[in-house]
């Protein structure tokens, strides 16, 4: 959960701990699913039992090896530093995978890892582990031509309702006191597969379908309620720019694999300790649909990227100094939260009949694509965030510059909702 815990104090888990309830719950599903599959006309193409098991708690394990401190907010920083999108083209295996999984599958599958496998893995504890799929498994890459049969195994721990969401979901909500509803025992109950294009994916049959409609409500609640919170955004946006400068460093990307959050509080108390008392930047402008005269306009503001907002920031300095503010560039920040993505809804099979030979999409009987546009128009919100004692003349400012220069027409709510009227 990043920050959180400076919202929600009792946010304190780690990434440790998130990983092995996903090996926990890979397990589960991988035991519910082989017992369902008795009735299944594919029961005679499932991979041996010890085989899925042995590689999807393997992949559960280091899923997340490639994050560094803080997990997503120093993913934001080093998925600009690294040409992902060569390093994607080079390895077709690695095309749909986010950087984090992309420098977890790199890891897992290096030589060093390789090393480890056949010296002590395999000739220690004599079982045999194949790193080259686990590796596929962490990005989410089936292999159509070889392990066709195996798709199923990938969507245990990167699918539209994977082992990683179920973990995260149910971990996040008790440790912040968000209640939220997820029968995870009717969906492991009514985990089956199906064929699409001759590859086997996981899906659920048709009985189960309350429990995955609950899975795409939580992700909702939990985006709108804790990481998407304002507090938890600001404080993102500092620390961020804390490990951007203080970890500045001609060095490989590495040097973020390699640093814990222990590291970076130890800068924080040195130089940070206005965040440790939880002193973080104010709202200065909301950007939302509430607040957004000309509405047409949110899905530009969307698709902004970091060179972008630091155009804008430079904008609404200059144009402070004019009017005789003072206003570092360091100290004012555009947050533009990525909307959460409802892949569940489109990709996710639900099997009609019981032997998994007939099969439809969650789309077909829950309006999931709805559901995602009305979060995105009606709850998602963007902010600056600006760390200043006039906050008010600033936030003028902001408005100004981006009506007069990008067109964008503000209500009076863009200023309640920071509650500066």
């Amino acid at each position: 959960t990043d920050v959180a815990s400076l919202v929600y104090p009792s946010a304190n888990h780690n990434r440790f701990e998130h990983t092995l309830g996903v090996a926990t719950v890979a397990k589960l599903m991988i035991d519910g699913l082989y017992n369902n599959l008795s009735n299944s006309i594919y029961k005679d193409r499932k991979a041996d039992k010890e085989y899925a098991l042995r590689h999807v708690r393997v992949a559960a394990l280091l899923h997340d090896v490639g994050h560094g401190p803080f997990s997503h907010l120093s993913e934001s920083i080093y998925r600009n530093e690294i040409d992902f999108k060569k390093i994607k083209k080079e390895n077709p295996i690695l095309k749909g995978g986010n950087p984090h999984e992309i420098l977890s599958y790199l890891i897992t599958t290096s030589d060093y890892m390789k090393n480890f496998n056949e010296i002590v893995i395999k000739k220690e504890y004599n079982i045999d582990i194949d790193l080259d799929f686990v590796g596929e498994i962490i990005v989410g890459f089936i292999d159509k031509s070889n392990k066709r049969d195996l798709g199923y195994l990938v969507n245990v721990i990167n699918g539209p309702f994977d082992a990683d969401k179920l973990d995260y979901m149910a971990r996040d909500s008790h440790a912040t006191g968000i209640s939220l509803s997820l029968d995870i025992h009717r969906l492991l109950h009514t985990l089956n597969i199906i064929d699409h294009g001759g590859v086997l994916h996981l899906a659920i049959d048709i009985s189960g379908v309350s429990a995955l409609e609950q899975v795409v409500f939580n992700k909702m609640m939990l985006y709108s309620s804790i990481y998407h919170h304002h507090k938890v955004r600001a404080a993102g946006c500092l620390l961020k720019t804390i490990i951007k400068e203080r970890f500045k460093s001609d060095e490989s990307i590495a040097r973020y694999i390699l640093l814990e959050d222990f590291d970076v509080y130890c800068e924080i108390k040195k130089s940070y300790k206005d965040f440790l008392v939880r002193n973080l930047p104010m709202r200065a402008l909301a950007i939302s649909k509430r607040s957004i005269e000309n509405k047409n306009m949110l899905s530009d503001i969307l698709g902004w990227t970091d060179e972008d907002c630091q155009k804008i920031i430079e904008k609404i300095c200059v144009k402070s100094r004019e009017k005789g503010i003072d206003l570092d560039e360091k100290n004012i920040w555009i947050d533009i939260p990525d909307p959460p993505k409802f892949k569940e809804a489109s990709l996710c099979p639900i099997v009609v009949k019981k032997d998994g030979g007939e099969y439809i999409t969650l789309n077909s009987v829950f309006p999931s694509d709805e559901w995602a546009k009305a979060f995105t128009e009606n709850k998602w919100q963007g902010f600056i965030f600006v760390k200043h004692e006039k906050i008010k003349e600033i936030s003028t400012i902001c408005e100004e510059v981006l009506q007069n220069d990008y067109n964008i027409v503000f209500n009076s709510n863009a200023k309640d909702i920071c509650k500066l009227n």
